[in-house]
């Protein structure tokens, strides 16, 4: 890989193309973080050399889901919901995805993450963010992250009393759902029944600021559930 400042030669993912001054070029990465900060660290200086850092936009796929792209204009563009987001009328969020299916051929990645990493530490605490943010001023990028930002610094950290109190972790056995037989974990293909890889996950959290001081906020997510998210 190549990288100058005013002609670049690259290949992502198998195709290569070739940019100038006179041209732009969209490329997109499928999950380019991976573990470890060095490689991470060498897709973030490519990444910025070949596009600059305005132009890189990282984004949660979670967030194109239908469901998600409505809770936009829940929030912002109804004036009677948008009155009453607040801890005066809401006693408390629940945001939640359960899945009907196992790990469906997933074990090499999802045995080293389990249901923390794989959905709350991410996809639901960006659903969370959208659900309680302030109003942005604007549609704008950086707009977003700041009040997205704002949000998080307000989550409260928990010790380790409240720590067991707060959260809970399991991860399903064999059993049916629905009238379907579903192995257990520990006997799914690829799983090391040595690690305490969790399945299900759910955290609950308080955001410390006017809007929502004392409204419990709880992420929950599982698989193997008997009902799965729409």
């Amino acid at each position: 890989m190549r990288a100058r400042r005013n002609q670049t030669s690259w290949r992502i993912t198998g195709w290569s193309q070739r940019l100038d001054a006179h041209n732009w070029c969209r490329s997109a990465d499928r999950r380019p973080m991976r573990p470890g900060g060095q490689v991470q660290y060498g897709n973030n200086r490519v990444q910025e050399i070949v596009s600059g850092t305005r132009d890189i936009f990282r984004v949660d796929h979670f967030l194109g889901k239908q469901t998600v792209q409505n809770t936009l204009g829940l929030r912002f563009a109804n004036r009677v919901f948008e009155s009453a987001w607040d801890r005066l009328h809401v006693e408390r969020v629940e945001i939640v995805w359960e899945e009907m299916h196992g790990l469906e051929g997933r074990a090499g990645y999802y045995d080293s993450a389990g249901a923390l990493k794989d959905m709350i530490q991410n996809h639901l605490l960006q659903l969370m963010c959208l659900v309680a943010m302030e109003p942005p001023s604007d549609l704008a990028a950086d707009e977003f992250r700041d009040r997205k930002m704002d949000l998080l610094r307000d989550v409260g950290s928990l010790s380790k009393k409240e720590m067991l109190a707060h959260t809970r972790l399991g991860r399903y056995a064999e059993g049916k759902i629905h009238g379907r037989r579903v192995r257990g974990y520990v006997d799914e293909a690829g799983v090391d029944s040595q690690r305490c890889t969790e399945t299900f996950a759910e955290i609950r959290l308080f955001i410390d600021n006017e809007r929502w001081r004392n409204v419990p906020f709880v992420l929950r997510t599982g698989k193997a559930m008997k009902h799965g998210s729409p």
